[in-house]
């Protein structure tokens, strides 16, 4: 007699649900999927109805809180049932074997080598279903049942085999194959559709549902090549994977922006496999709050930008509404499991590269402004462009490369069309730089009130030092933090005062000033300022 070896690792749950003479079952079209960077996707689906009548999705979402809804020119409303539906062996899952295996002699194969085949026979286990049934029907029959070995009583996790010896009870997840001599069995199961009840009346009605969920997303990057030295060639792509379900032909649409999705991580009730339980557990964890080993991920699936140096502010209008933008790819087809890699845009733009140092924190600063942690000095090489793309760049990496070559890899920021950016490059080695804050010693402390307080006006002088020991000619922006007031400055800076600073006694000035050295030239800018001290 022939047997069938089923392999558990590679066996999924397939269920082909008869239908009702009431109920038919309406097909489902993807039009278009809307994908965030977050893991979230926006699908709208057409639903295939002929007529008025009750019908049966043949597709079970498991969308966001309170964004499934459906659209139609007449009424439809949307329920969640439970209906039978047939499992046949082949299609079996290890969780379905014991009830579709009951009575079968069968030989478990195990991952213990010890322990070897296990022969006998799988006993038949009351479903919950049929326990709940019989205990609303008959408490005395309930009873009965529970005395029997059924999946309650031996967990979850267990099958119950009736060997030679007497039972066995051996762990799902010990086993790794399953040989039987049966070779077709089916049973029925009662599982949860979606249910989309046309009203009346209608003729043809055209019928859409749209939902938020996960599992459909786009990652993007840039690789700008400065192989000119007055013109970089950038070009856009965007990665996409697909862990939704199979899409056909739908038109795909890319969406960057900081979406706020307060129960991103909320499934809605009407979800198949939904439970309140779980809803408000959900429920009370939602929010788009971040801790702080989320930042990165926050930086690179929106567009969270962290403060940094502009020198030409000022943005080009990009549009009406919210700061979301839609780039449509085109129409695609993608089956679940698979990627995608596709090429968003190409462009040139004039850019300037340049070196520049954010000045880091004097030991002064720290014993006098209150600065408790300090920050080092750092100098980068910078590309600084405006965005030629008709479209936003959205947050992403940007790889640099030159002539073919290497030259680095950073993240690039949020800009509109035709806004200033920039990106950095890599560490500027071959010039330096160093800062130096100290007391005047020319001008003595003074006292004075402020706002009925006495402080000490302590004064302070510093120096910044630059060289270029490249055989070219650099740019240098240097952006400096000084706190305090400001009596004299070198260089001409641009100085911005810290609006988060300007209720404090010492207010924040951020200096930046523009240098260009020459090859193996050296400069120096000093200035004088003065920080009070509660006494």
């Amino acid at each position: 007699m022939r047997r069938v070896l089923l392999v558990v690792g590679v066996v999924g749950l397939l269920g082909s649900a008869p239908t009702s003479a009431q109920e038919a079952v309406a097909t489902t079209r993807v039009v278009s999927v809307g994908l965030f960077k977050n893991g979230l996707v926006i699908v709208r689906r057409a639903v295939e109805v002929p007529k008025a009548g009750t019908y049966r999705l043949d597709v079970a979402p498991e969308p966001v809180h309170g964004t499934f809804w459906v659209e139609a020119d007449c009424p439809v409303e949307a329920s969640v049932k439970m209906r039978a539906t047939d499992v046949s062996l082949p299609g079996a899952s290890l969780a379905d074997l014991q009830e579709v295996l009951a009575g079968k002699k069968v030989v478990l194969r195990l991952r213990d080598d010890k322990i070897g085949p296990v022969s006998g026979t799988l006993l038949k286990l009351a479903p919950p279903e049929e326990e709940v049934a019989v205990a609303e029907e008959n408490p005395r029959a309930a009873v009965a049942l529970r005395a029997r070995p059924h999946l309650y009583a031996t967990g979850p996790d267990m099958l119950v085999v009736k060997t030679a010896k007497g039972l066995m009870y051996i762990e799902r997840g010990q086993v790794t194959a399953v040989e039987t001599e049966a070779t077709e069995h089916k049973i029925t199961r009662r599982r949860p559709f979606l249910m989309l009840d046309v009203a009346a009346g209608a003729k043809r009605p055209t019928v859409t549902v749209s939902y938020l969920t996960h599992g459909l997303a786009w990652a993007p990057s840039y690789r700008l090549d400065v192989s000119d030295p007055k013109t970089l060639a950038i070009e856009m792509a965007a990665a996409i994977r697909n862990e939704m379900g199979d899409v056909d032909g739908a038109e795909f649409r890319l969406i960057s922006g900081f979406p706020s999705v307060e129960f991103a991580r909320v499934t809605s009730p009407l979800a198949p496999t939904a439970d309140w339980q779980q809803f408000f557990q959900q429920l009370s964890q939602r929010g788009d709050d971040q801790e702080p080993v989320q930042v990165q991920q926050v930086i690179m699936t929106n567009n969270f930008a962290p403060r940094a140096p502009r020198f030409k502010l000022g943005a080009t209008p990009a549009g009406e509404g919210v700061d979301l933008h839609y780039e449509s790819i085109g129409k695609r087809s993608l089956r679940k499991g698979e990627a995608l890699s596709v090429t968003v845009g190409r462009a040139k733009a004039d850019y300037e590269r340049v070196v520049e140092w954010t000045v880091g924190t004097s030991a002064a600063a720290r014993k006098y402004a209150g600065r408790a942690e300090g920050t080092q000095d750092e100098l980068w090489d910078v590309l600084h462009f405006k965005n030629p793309f008709a479209f936003p760049m959205t947050t992403a990496p940007a790889l640099v490369v030159e002539g073919g070559r290497f030259n680095g890899q950073r993240t690039a920021f949020w800009a509109n069309a035709g806004e200033e950016t920039r990106v950095r490059v890599t560490r500027a080695l071959s010039v330096r730089a160093a800062s130096l804050e100290e007391e005047d010693p020319t001008l003595e402390n003074v006292q004075t009130v402020v706002d009925g307080q006495t402080y000490t006006r302590i004064p302070l002088r510093g120096e910044l030092r630059l060289s270029n020991h490249r055989k070219e000619p650099v740019k240098v922006h240097v952006r400096h933090q000084i706190r305090g007031s400001i009596r004299e400055i070198e260089g001409n800076p641009r100085l911005v005062a810290r609006e988060d600073s300007l209720t404090e006694v010492n207010r924040v000035h951020e200096a930046l000033w523009t240098v260009t050295l020459g090859p193996g030239q050296e400069q120096k800018l000093s200035y004088r300022f003065s920080v009070l001290v509660r006494r």
